[in-house]
């Protein structure tokens, strides 16, 4: 033992002058993005459901655009994720849900354009739509009639 109490010995990094390889950066806390913004994210992986979206918002953690949340389809065709996006595509995203206490966010690609970042939706008119659409489809099914 050494004289502050530290074990010694000669194990990795324990020598004299010779701390050792760095370890892992930092990882910085979840900071929760505003609801709506729009953040410029990288495609870090691809899934059936959707896509993860890392963010310099938001610290360590991913946000998932769900493959409805990609991109319009004609006809409310389903979204083939690997067709729409690839890994480690630059893209713009809109935060439509920020779970704090479980760390999630849910963001769309096809409410912030592309090519600039601007907001397809300012108002979450479409959203709102969007939403109301599916909670009467999700009754419907439930036996609600609609």
């Amino acid at each position: 033992r050494r004289r502050d109490g530290s074990p010694g010995g000669r194990g990795f990094g324990g020598g004299r002058g010779n701390p050792g390889p760095p370890g892992p950066p930092p990882r910085r806390a979840f900071e929760p993005p505003s609801l709506f913004s729009i953040h410029k994210g990288k495609v870090v992986r691809v899934a059936d459901f959707g896509a993860f979206v890392e963010t310099e918002a938001m610290g360590s953690k991913w946000g998932l655009v769900h493959f409805s949340q990609i991109c319009e389809k004609p006809g409310g065709e389903k979204v083939d994720v690997e067709e729409e996006v690839v890994l480690g595509q630059d893209v713009f995203v809109k935060v439509l849900s920020v779970d704090v206490e479980n760390q999630k966010v849910g963001m769309s690609m096809k409410y912030a354009k592309q090519s600039s970042g601007e907001d397809l939706d300012p108002f979450q008119i479409k959203y709102s739509a969007e939403k109301e659409n599916e909670g009467k489809r999700r009754g419907f099914a439930a036996g609600g009639g609609g």
